[in-house]
């Protein structure tokens, strides 16, 4: 009997839930083709123009030195807003809303009302780098925004042409303005170059999109106003009087923002910019389903040729049962070695174990990304820590170290064979290819033959071994398989090899 390979599958599958509750099948109970915490990485051979696509452990975080507040906070949002390198978290304590640097931590506000930090932006106003904090009361439309030019010198907007009105998600600076939606489903807009300032005639309607308003939006030289039934985009005219803003003719679309954050876990980035384009959660058409259902959820993605649904059908189910249940908390891009992602928070802020989407648009894939150590609220690579060091922040390793903060964390690659025909079938032998370790590192291979519901014990591959063999590895009709590892050194991996009879 030969015992030559006749069975191969690169290590780069999809999710394929059938449940509806996706979250709750394909990532609580593991009943799904998965890939936790690992990345791609191409490596292109130029002589023979080849590219090799391995499925590589991502690297580690490693902790900043400082600390920014204190551990019993709870840390919302981060900016690097005014000075080059300097970092400030946004977070609460009690009943201040704070924010913090390395070197202090200043109250913005003290209430009794349990506001929450929700938006950080900046903008320059006359030459001078201004700090935007808008703070809300989850569960309800309490809104409130303070400005300041440093971390000890905070004022809030109280002019009362912008406290009357009832604020539906980010504001947005453009052109010395800043720009908010309400939920008269109007953009109000602050005086030129002032953000103290602003009149009860500045502002525009919406005319060709309706729902209930959700957020603004700005990509490059554009504010898009999104409900959740719809969007509309608009440009800077000029105009004399009202709003400076005109529509673009013919930039209503049937693509609506869905809202974040009207539960206790409170929401805080709702956007990200990654290459292609700003990505959102959204959903199409809404309208004609009344906004009765979450199964038309996707991530979508906007550039100057309009909208376009960048999830699969299996994460779309993930992202509908953690909207129903109120765990979306972010969406933010991620800077990772040369690439930008997409991440998708679908765990309350407080959880021991942060689990997120990440989707890459280079290779249209997602990942499922955990740590107990760091969270995907980040500011250019600098991630807010999960408590108690929510005072704290990390960022990637590029030391080598495979460990968030010497915290080994598992890896996981999970698929099921795409065998022809019914019939028991034997596997005589199975292998990884991929690099062989320097250091001990036995990488975990367990079997499921009934669909996912219980998997044989671990066995383990040598992978500092040239052959990264396992030997009878028994029978079956269907099989799914389980690679995982979790330890301090790094892993990449190819293929998946077998002989099957």
């Amino acid at each position: 009997m030969s015992n030559k390979q006749n069975y191969e599958t690169h290590l780069a599958s999809s999710y394929n839930g059938r449940d509806t509750l996706g979250l709750t099948s394909t990532i609580t109970n593991a009943v799904d083709q998965r890939k936790v915490n690992f990345i791609y990485e191409d490596v292109e051979n130029t002589m023979s123009e080849k590219t090799t696509v391995y499925l590589t452990k991502r690297p580690g975080v490693t902790i900043n030195a400082s600390t920014y507040g204190s551990s019993a906070q709870a840390a919302y949002v981060i900016n690097s807003p005014i000075a080059g390198g300097d970092l400030w978290v946004a977070s609460t304590l009690g009943n201040d809303v704070r924010m913090s640097n390395q070197a202090s931590t200043t109250t913005i506000f003290s209430s009794g009302a349990g506001y929450a930090p929700e938006f950080i932006d900046r903008t320059v106003l006359n030459g001078t780098p201004n700090v935007v904090l808008q703070s809300r009361v989850p569960g309800a439309y309490t809104h409130r925004a303070d400005y300041m030019i440093s971390i000890g010198a905070a004022t809030q907007i109280t002019d009362t042409d912008f406290t009357g009105l009832v604020v539906r998600g980010k504001m947005e600076p453009m052109d010395g303005f800043m720009f908010v939606l309400d939920g008269n489903m109007r953009i109000y807009n602050s005086d030129i170059n002032t953000l103290a300032n602003w009149s009860a005639i500045s502002y525009l309607s919406l005319s060709q999109t309706f729902g209930d308003a959700v957020s603004l939006a700005r990509f490059k030289n554009k504010i898009l106003a999104f409900t959740d039934e719809g969007s509309e985009a608009f440009y800077n005219a000029g105009n004399a009087s009202g709003s400076p803003l005109s529509r673009i003719a013919g930039s209503e679309s049937d693509v609506g923002m869905v809202r974040m954050g009207d539960g206790t876990n409170g929401s805080t980035n709702i956007y990200a910019k990654a290459t292609g384009g700003l990505y959102f959660v959204g959903m199409r058409n809404a309208w004609q389903r009344g906004g009765t259902t979450d199964f038309s959820l996707g991530l979508y993605a906007y550039n100057e040729e309009g909208f376009r649904k960048v999830s699969t059908f299996g994460v779309d189910k993930i992202l509908a049962e953690a909207k129903a249940t109120g765990t979306i908390q972010c969406v933010v891009s991620v800077p990772f070695f040369g690439h930008v992602a997409v991440a998708i928070g679908i765990d309350t802020r407080a959880a021991a174990t942060q689990r997120w989407l990440m989707y890459f648009p280079k290779w249209k894939e997602w990942f499922e990304w955990n740590s107990t150590v760091f969270t995907p609220m980040n500011y250019n690579g600098n991630f807010i820590g999960v408590s108690p060091n929510q005072h704290r922040l990390y960022s990637f390793d590029t030391a080598n170290v495979w460990q968030d903060d010497s915290t080994n964390y598992n890896v996981i690659s999970q698929f099921k064979l795409p065998l022809n025909g019914p019939g028991r079938k034997k596997m005589s032998w199975c292998s990884v290819i991929g690099d062989t370790s320097r250091s001990a590192t036995a990488l975990s291979v367990a079997f499921s033959d009934d669909d996912y519901q219980t998997f044989s014990p671990d066995r383990t591959i040598d992978m500092t071994s040239p052959t990264k063999l396992l030997w009878r590895c028994g029978m079956f009709n269907e099989r799914a398989v389980r690679l995982s590892y979790s330890g301090a050194q790094p892993l990449r991996l190819e293929k998946f090899i077998a002989r099957i009879e």
